[in-house]
Parts: C-alpha cells; structure tokens; sequence
C-alpha cells in the first residue's frame, strides 16, 4: 500500500509538470485617477497587439499560452479616456490624405512578455515584465515619438492554482505600466511641445469669439 501510494503521488507530481496553463488575462485594470491633458486622442489597435498571446514551455515546468490582447485594448482605452480630453479608435493610422481629427494617434505595441515562476528564481513569488513600446503621431501620421516603458508586476506562489498567481503578477505589471503613462506622457520629447501649443479646436473657438 505505501509503495502503490509513493507511485501514485510521483504520477501526479508529472502529470502537474507537464500539464498546460491556459490564462486569458481579465480585463479589469482600475482607471488612473489623473487630470486629462488637453488633447485630443484616437487609439490605433494592429490585429498583432489586440489577439496578442504569449506561449512558453521550460522544460520540467506547465506549459504555458497567456491570452493578453483584449486585456490589453481594454486597457489603453480607459487609460485614455481619462488622460485625454476626447479619445476615440480608427482602423488605419492617418496620412497627409487621409488626416485624423485628433491632435495625436497612439498606437501601442507589446514587444515583450516575460516570466519568472518560484522555481526558477528560488523564491515564493510568480513575476512578470511587460515591455511596449508607445508609437505616437501627429494627425497627418508624422511620427512624433516611438517611447518604450515597461511594467512589473509579482503575486505570491499560489500552489494550488498557478494560474491565478499568474495572472495577479501580469495585472499588476498592466497596471505598473498604465500608471507610468499616466504620470509620464505629458514630459515625453514633442508631447510636452505639443501641449504649448494650441489645438485645432481652441484656435476655432478663439477665433469666433473675436
């Protein structure tokens, strides 16, 4: 009996190790709380960035494929609805032909996911990097900044379910890395010009006035 339950429990601890972690990462990143900047704002989602999946396998470890493209648009969005005076979403970045009636467009794009689980940093703790990059155009699509931030983000080892420890850390990096936007875009090289400067709809409103 004690060798038949040795066998068994030695199974089981293979069959968790080889076992695959399919996490689809919830949409339910708070809102900053910022004043809006008085800008204008239109987001641009490419397909690569709102279908955005991650798969990794180490071996000896679970497997793991991370859904995060929608988590992610739905991020930017209320990001935007509160750092900007008006945001909307188009489905083509702008040109001299065709401009956008915004004062920028931001098209975010994730360049990097990355992990640590416990057992490989000797340590109770899952954590996560999310590295993007912000590209940011005037309204004829003259790119005015292709910025690059990160976000970080750790949960304590839950043994029982991975998954949620995951997906704590990887929320808790959308989150790190949302709140540096929110604190950090006003100063970035031709926002902060941008933002001197009148927009399209101040100027009209100017002028009627007088």
């Amino acid at each position: 009996m004690h060798k038949g339950r040795v066998i068994a429990t030695t199974l089981c601890l293979l069959l968790t190790a080889g076992c695959s972690q399919l996490l689809i990462i919830p949409d339910r990143v708070p809102e900053p709380l910022v004043q809006p900047l008085p800008l204008r704002a239109a987001f641009y989602y490419t397909q690569a960035f709102s279908t955005y999946r991650h798969t990794e396998h180490e071996e000896g470890q679970s497997a793991w494929d991370i859904e995060l493209g929608p988590a992610n648009v739905g991020l930017f969005n209320r990001l935007g609805s509160r750092l900007f005076r008006s945001t909307a979403q188009i489905s083509e970045l702008p040109t001299a032909e065709n401009p956008a009636a915004v004062d920028v467009v931001i098209e975010p794009v994730i360049d990097a996911f990355e992990f640590s689980l416990p057992k490989s940093s000797a340590s109770d703790q899952y954590a996560v990097w999310i590295r993007y990059t912000l590209r940011v155009y005037g309204p004829e699509g003259q790119l005015i900044i292709a910025w690059k931030l990160s976000g970080y983000g750790e949960a304590d080892e839950n043994t029982l379910k991975p998954a949620r420890s995951m997906e704590r850390a990887t929320v808790l990096a959308m989150r790190d890395a949302a709140a540096t936007t929110s604190l950090e875009f006003s100063a970035q090289p031709g926002i902060d010009k941008l933002l001197q400067e009148p927009s399209d709809a101040s100027t009209d409103a100017n002028n009627q006035a007088h």
